[in-house]
């Protein structure tokens, strides 16, 4: 459902992964721990190389984690709790600094 979410969305009119480009996830856990990793995220002016989205199943809620790649090490920049669905576009686009 967190790919699903992502593809439908929009972004000033633009589909999401058109918009920023991005091409690579992994999808991790189940139904009530459902995570995807998107990865080889492309350049941006904030520098964020990787978004990890994580599925609250019992709050029905998102939690996002940002990150950037620095002499080939990947550091935590910044996380989100209670993210709603349709909040999830706008805020990573917002992140990535590309909006």
């Amino acid at each position: 459902t967190i790919l699903e979410t992502l593809k439908v969305s929009k972004v000033n009119g633009f589909p999401f992964f058109a918009y920023t480009g991005i091409k690579d996830f992994v999808f991790m856990g189940n139904r009530e721990n459902a995570e995807v990793m998107l990865k080889n995220i492309p350049r941006n002016p904030h520098k964020i190389s990787a978004v990890n989205i994580a599925y609250d199943f019992g709050a029905d809620l998102y939690n996002v984690s940002f990150y950037r790649k620095k002499n080939g090490i990947i550091y935590p920049v910044e996380s989100l709790k209670g993210i709603y669905f349709d909040q999830l576009s706008e805020l990573i686009v917002r992140k990535m600094g590309v909006q």
